[in-house]
Parts: C-alpha cells; sequence; structure tokens
C-alpha cells in the first residue's frame, strides 16, 4: 500500500495535467471564438482527425467561385489575397500564380490611373470603369471594373473587386462601326444619285437609273443586320429592313406608313415627335436607349443610334435599333451579386483565410 506522501505527490501531479490541458483547451476556445482558426485536429480512436468550422461562408464562396464574373480581393498594398477562377480564366494564368501576386501587375500600362482612380474614390461615389487587363500571353482583355471598400482581419482599407468580361462587347462595336461605313456609303449614293439626275438630260433615261438604284438601296437597306427604319419628320415609316420587321413580328407592308407610336412603348406620340425633331437637328449619330412593343405585346429594351438625312429634299432620319434586352438582364444580374457579395463579405469579414 502506497504511503501517504506518495498518494500526495501523484495528486498533485494530476491537478497540474489537469490545469495545463484546461488552459490548452481555453486558449483553443478563444482562437475559434475570435476566427484565428478554421480547422482543427482532434484525436481519436482511428487516430487524428481534421474538423472544419464551416459557417453561412460555405454557400457564399460556392456562389463566388460559379459566378460569370471575374472576382477578387485585395489588400491595401495591391496584394491579391482572393480571386475566384474565372478572373483567373480572364488572365489566362494559374490561380495560384493569381493569388500573392500585385494587382498592378494585370492591369494595362494605360489603365494604371483608372484603377487607381477607382481606389482613391469614397464609398458614396460611382466605382465602375471600363479599362483593360494584361494576359499572361500578352493580350489585352477590356473588362469593367466596379471597385468597393472590404475590411479583412480589421483592416478597413481593403477592397473587392468583381470584373466583367467586355471582349464580345467590343466584338459588337466593331460589326457596328462596319455598318456605319455602309451607311455612309448610302449616304454618299443618295448624293450620287442627285448627281446623276443633274447630269442625265434624257428623263426616260434619268428615271431608269434611278429605279434600278433604288432597288439596289431598298435592298441593302432591307438585308442590314440591324432594325434598320427611315422615318420622316412626323415619325412615320418610309422604310424598314427585315431584321427591324422580324424584330417586332410584323411584315413590311403592315409598318410602312404607320406612326412609331406604334411600337416604341416608352414615349406618347407628342413626346416622339419631338424626339424626332431633336434626332433630326442633332449633328453626329445620336444613340438613345427606349423600349419597343412587339406586335404580341411583349416588351424589349432597345439601343436606337440615328442619323439625319435628306430625301427627296425632305428630312428623314435613318434609325438603327439594337436588341439590349439580354445585355440590360446581365447589368442587372452583375449589379445584385455585386451587393450580395459586398453584403455577405461585410457581415463575415474572416471569410477568407490565407495560409501561411
Amino acid at each position: 500500500m502506497p504511503s501517504k506522501p506518495a498518494a500526495k505527490q501523484q495528486l498533485l501531479a494530476e491537478n497540474e495535467d489537469l490545469r495545463i490541458r484546461l488552459a490548452r483547451a481555453e486558449e483553443t476556445l478563444r482562437e475559434m471564438r475570435s476566427g484565428e482558426v478554421d480547422a482543427l485536429f482532434v484525436s481519436g480512436v482511428g487516430g487524428a482527425q481534421m474538423f472544419t468550422l464551416k459557417d453561412a461562408d460555405q454557400s457564399f464562396r460556392i456562389l463566388v467561385e460559379e459566378m460569370s464574373e471575374g472576382a477578387l480581393t485585395m489588400t491595401a498594398e495591391g496584394v491579391i489575397v482572393y480571386a475566384n477562377r474565372r478572373f483567373a480564366g480572364m488572365l489566362k494564368t494559374p490561380l495560384e500564380k493569381v493569388i500573392g501576386s500585385a494587382i498592378r501587375t494585370w492591369i494595362a500600362s494605360g489603365s494604371q490611373p483608372i484603377l487607381q482612380s477607382l481606389l482613391e474614390k469614397g464609398a458614396g461615389e460611382e466605382r465602375r470603369e471600363e479599362l483593360s487587363l494584361a494576359a499572361s500571353d500578352g493580350t489585352r482583355v477590356p473588362v469593367y471594373l466596379s471597385a468597393s471598400n472590404l475590411p479583412i482581419n480589421g483592416s478597413p482599407d481593403a477592397y473587392c473587386l468583381v470584373a466583367i468580361d467586355l471582349t464580345e462587347h467590343k466584338r459588337i462595336e466593331a460589326i457596328a462601326a462596319s455598318e456605319k461605313v455602309a451607311l455612309e456609303l448610302l449616304a454618299a449614293a443618295n448624293q450620287s444619285r442627285r448627281e446623276l439626275l443633274r447630269v442625265i438630260e434624257d428623263k426616260t433615261k434619268a428615271e431608269k437609273a434611278l429605279v434600278q438604284e433604288s432597288q439596289r438601296n431598298r435592298m441593302l437597306l432591307r438585308s442590314a443586320s440591324d432594325g434598320v427604319h427611315i422615318l420622316d419628320a412626323d415619325g412615320n415609316a418610309l422604310e424598314v429592313s427585315d431584321s427591324f420587321c422580324q424584330m417586332l413580328g410584323y411584315s413590311r407592308e403592315e409598318l410602312i406608313g404607320t406612326n412609331a407610336s406604334l411600337w416604341d412603348a416608352q414615349w406618347s406620340p407628342q413626346e416622339i415627335k419631338h424626339k424626332i425633331a431633336e434626332q433630326i437637328g442633332e449633328k453626329g449619330r445620336p444613340v438613345f436607349e427606349t423600349r419597343h412593343r412587339r406586335r404580341d405585346g411583349s416588351i424589349l429594351d432597345v439601343e436606337i443610334s440615328g442619323q439625319s438625312l435628306e430625301l427627296d429634299g425632305k428630312p428623314v432620319l435613318f434609325n438603327s435599333a439594337r436588341d439590349i434586352t439580354e445585355r440590360k438582364r446581365a447589368e442587372e444580374e452583375l449589379r445584385t451579386k455585386e451587393l450580395r457579395y459586398a453584403a455577405v463579405v461585410t457581415s463575415a469579414p474572416n471569410a477568407i483565410v490565407i495560409g501561411d
């Protein structure tokens, strides 16, 4: 039987061991509460196992990884601490090489001042600009970039950025430029027609040449890819392209001679007439957005670019309509995702943890 002093020593040793283990447990709980750890190794019958501390951040991380826009967070010094795979894809660079790099590495030289201006703006200001990323293969990627302040690990000067790829949009703009050239050629053809009438003295030959040229111009107009329509000063349709008829669901015969108020769903007939007068009196190619009503009653968003011309001595308006319904929907989705992204990250500032 052990002596009393030996038993006392054993109890003291056990008490010390328990105090040490209790102190370790309390330290672990403190780190968990403060967000300093996001996983634990726990010993069990089958050996040590890792348990991840799951919370609302998991569903948000999945959302950010699956979104079609590029997203990233960075420190005030411009070091990227997180990026999704879409952003790495824009840069044509492996994700592991993007994270930890400086944001200015991926911004084209001419766009560096734009980025700096975005970061310096206040929270209440518009913080969206178009700039170019510099991909790893040397290509330039046009993007629409939005920025917002984001607290990370107690630092109020961190940022979150969301980028939407404008490559396809730029391609469409190039197509629009080529169509502008076609329009200028058409205007030049009208000028040639007037000169032709002055040169040809024979009335019969002049009328025949006029008919032939008019047919060629009409074929060119009707085959245009955008919704081309020519309006007189009162807003009545003088000519329409096949694509414009398809856009609205009407036949050409139903549209010729009708007023633009038939399909415009945004303005009254008086407002339309006033808008046409503004376009005719304006130089260049004014561009604006409105809404059109199809024959079946459905509504679509359109972008109108117009140019004032003279036809048979009278002012007319050469308009080109482009369906931007999908672009409007994408912009609205982007705004919703930006708000959701900022709201969730702000409520969970330690959602992104950088390893050693």
